[in-house]
């Protein structure tokens, strides 16, 4: 593959409740396209699945993605196998018309590279919460890190975004954006040793909802109650900082801000 493995570590404390750090990663990146948009309804509720994963080398690129056996069912798989050819396609046409540029220049081309893995971050009763870590390389001097997230709420049989499930970005904000940002200030603190300029942009606080992918996590696989925040390169330092992976707990008023048929799945993370 052009990319080592993803680092999947970086999830996995979620399981049983998030961390404050990740692991570094050597790229930035944009927030990812609004997973809402990626969603899909089964007639029928989600039975096991089984993980895929697809590898396609070409002269042009290099595509890797892939998603675990609890994705790989109902409409988590349709929505997953949907976004796989959409953006597969999307590498092949952008890779060949760069390809063709460069020989009309006469420079080198050097091929594209597309890496997506999906991973499970807990399951309740009700939901199964993915995370994806993303590298895209597309001949620069390095490539671009995403991270992106799905819930499949096996109530409804349905996929959305995590921040669908709030009755509003603006009350998704309030709820969170406090203790987000001192998990922030903590972990620039821990990995800095020295926060540097009072002030400067690396020390201001950022966008909860519009700078970080947001995933559900759970303590005790009944209710979700710890909320992470993926942060990419770039984004809440220099880039040399790399990623930060932050959490937070459910408390009330993150409880008050969820829509109303959300509620019951969620609990107030124990103090201490």
């Amino acid at each position: 593959m052009f990319r080592t493995a993803l680092a999947t570590a970086l999830f996995l404390p979620i399981l049983t409740g998030c961390s404050d750090n990740g692991a570094a990663e050597p790229a930035a990146a944009p927030a990812s396209e609004d997973a809402a948009t990626i969603s899909a309804v089964a007639e029928t509720p989600a039975q096991p699945g089984r993980a895929e994963a697809v590898d396609e080398s070409t002269d042009d690129f290099e595509f890797a993605y892939s998603w675990p056996a609890a994705a790989g069912t109902g409409p988590l798989k349709d929505a997953l196998t949907a976004e796989r050819q959409r953006l597969r396609n999307e590498i092949a046409t952008s890779a060949g018309a760069a390809r063709r540029e460069a020989e009309a220049s006469g420079y080198p081309f050097r091929p594209f590279g597309f890496e997506k893995e999906w991973s499970v971050v807990t399951q309740t009763p009700r939901f199964v919460s993915l995370s994806a870590e993303t590298y895209v390389y597309e001949g620069g001097a390095h490539g671009m890190q995403t991270f992106d997230a799905l819930v499949l709420d096996r109530e409804k049989n349905l996929v959305l975004q995590p921040g669908t499930m709030f009755s509003g970005t603006a009350a998704l904000n309030d709820a969170v954006r406090g203790p987000m940002c001192d998990a922030l200030d903590r972990a620039r603190a821990e990995r800095r040793g020295d926060m540097g300029t009072e002030g400067g942009w690396e020390n201001a606080c950022i966008d909860p909802v519009s700078d970080t992918s947001m995933i559900l996590g759970s303590s005790d696989g009944r209710r979700i109650d710890r909320l992470g925040f993926l942060v990419g390169s770039s984004v809440a330092g220099a880039h040399a900082e790399g990623s930060y992976d932050l959490t937070i707990p459910v408390t009330d008023a993150v409880i008050a801000a969820l829509r109303p048929e959300y509620r019951d799945a969620f609990a107030a993370a124990p103090e201490g």
